[in-house]
């Protein structure tokens, strides 16, 4: 919710709203049960694409691109098994958030902009996602790839890094903030 109440408070900073209509649309963020059923559902929804969804895509680029014999319950494999990093990387963080009491506390580069992040920054976005653990992941599945495509690591790894740094360049600047 930090990003909405840097928001709110931008609004208030600039005149568009006063600082008890601020004070009233952070409390009703914080205890409204619509935001957590819309939280829990959307939840639900962007876990469900991302699991199915992105391998999809990838196994597409892989199957076109590559000509490759890999069919897509070979591409989910791999971005499952690689996506146990995530899981790691996940746990890692909200340990990281809990000690330096910051949400920006992540496994990377984050970690030298956690006191003066700019939300409006595409730089800042950009070396927030920068993440080691992250990293990590990107090249398992890099290997992944290549090993099912038949192809040569590098081109595993090229692939993977650019479509991650496509996905980060699109992210930050869109503005969601995940990469």
């Amino acid at each position: 919710m930090e990003p909405q109440r840097h928001q709110v408070q931008e609004r208030v900073e600039k005149g568009e709203m006063t600082q008890e209509q601020a004070d009233r649309a952070e409390e009703f963020m914080a205890s409204s049960s619509i935001m957590l059923f819309t939280g829990v559902v959307g939840a639900i929804v962007v876990v469900t694409i991302a699991v199915f969804g992105a391998p999809l895509i990838l196994w597409l680029i892989v199957k076109f691109a590559f000509k490759a014999p890999a069919g897509y319950k070979k591409i989910l494999e791999v971005y499952g098994l690689s996506s146990l990093i995530g899981i790691l990387s996940a746990i890692v963080t909200l340990i990281m958030m809990h000690l330096f009491d910051s949400v920006r506390a992540t496994p990377g580069a984050s970690l030298l902009l956690m006191s003066d992040f700019d939300y409006n920054s595409f730089a800042h976005k950009f070396i927030a996602s920068l993440n080691i653990l992250t990293i990590w992941q990107t090249a398992v599945f890099g290997m992944g790839v290549a090993k099912v495509s038949n192809k040569s690591l590098g081109t595993g790894m090229m692939v993977s890094f650019g479509l991650w740094l496509i996905w980060v360049i699109l992210s930050a600047s869109v503005g969601l903030g995940i990469g």
